[in-house]
């Protein structure tokens, strides 16, 4: 019991930490920034659960705890399909398939209700705490189909996605895969919520950390960031004109565009 919380509680602070540097500094309005905190929120509600369905087992009453646990398989899915998301937004014939994103989205809306109709039951001895039955062996069907889609897509369209996602996040699968396999042999010791807190903050360092895309000596965006938000607006067909500020010792330069500008600093 003891060890179990004590994993939980070293991902949870872990994730608080992420979410408090990754919301504390503003930053160019990226989709995929949005979706990674998204991600983020909900891996962090996603460790909670975790935690409140092992207290729930040994605290609460019998239907307490079986809905506790319920909701924490309901966002095992979730975490599961906002990382497929993550993926799909970094590959442009998927990214520019809105509708096909949302039904994704609405299918996982579906699935992740099922849990809460399913029988589930629990253990709740010295040595081992855990969930089990039909709700815990279908949300461990539907998670892993969005891992290994994760990881086909990373594999077939690897040459179109940003090289540092595509590894940021098939480390993030390979970790968590790992890790649920290790905990289906070992169920006394529950590492989903702490690889999933790992995979997240390899994402944040090598690729969401606000701070990254600002050149530290000009203080500036760097050519990548300016890149990805250019394409964000092309897609999205924006009318407005860019406008883009150049500050140094020696000059400031205002230029103003009807059309997209990239400049390279």
């Amino acid at each position: 019991m003891s060890q179990s919380i004590q994993i939980q509680f070293c991902a949870l602070i872990i994730l608080g930490l992420v979410c408090y540097f990754s919301f504390k500094k503003h930053s160019i309005i990226l989709e995929s920034i949005w979706i990674y905190r998204h991600l983020l929120v909900v891996t962090l509600f996603c460790v909670i659960a975790d935690i409140t369905s092992i207290l729930g087992i040994t605290h609460c009453s019998p239907p307490i705890a079986r809905l506790l646990c319920r909701v924490y398989l309901c966002t095992v899915i979730w975490t599961s399909f906002l990382s497929f998301h993550y993926v799909c937004y970094d590959i442009g014939m998927i990214r520019q398939r809105v509708k096909l994103r949302k039904m994704f989205a609405l299918i996982t809306l579906i699935c992740s209700i099922v849990p809460f109709f399913l029988p589930i039951y629990y253990n709740n001895s010295d040595a081992e705490i855990y969930s089990y039955g039909p709700a815990v062996t279908y949300t461990f069907i539907i998670a892993p189909i969005y891992i290994i889609a994760s990881i086909v897509l990373i594999c077939i369209f690897k040459k179109q996605m940003n090289p540092y996602r595509s590894s940021s996040v098939m480390i993030w699968m390979l970790m968590e895969s790992a890790g649920a396999t290790f905990q289906l042999f070992n169920r006394e010791i529950l590492l989903i919520s702490f690889t999933m807190a790992l995979g997240i903050t390899i994402l944040y360092a090598k690729m969401e950390n606000p701070d990254a895309g600002i050149d530290r000596k000009l203080g500036i965006y760097r050519i990548q960031m300016l890149q990805e938000y250019v394409q964000q607006l092309y897609e999205k067909n924006t009318q407005n004109a860019s406008f883009v500020i150049i500050s140094g010792l020696e000059y400031e330069k205002v230029t103003y565009s009807e059309d997209i500008l990239m400049l390279e600093v």
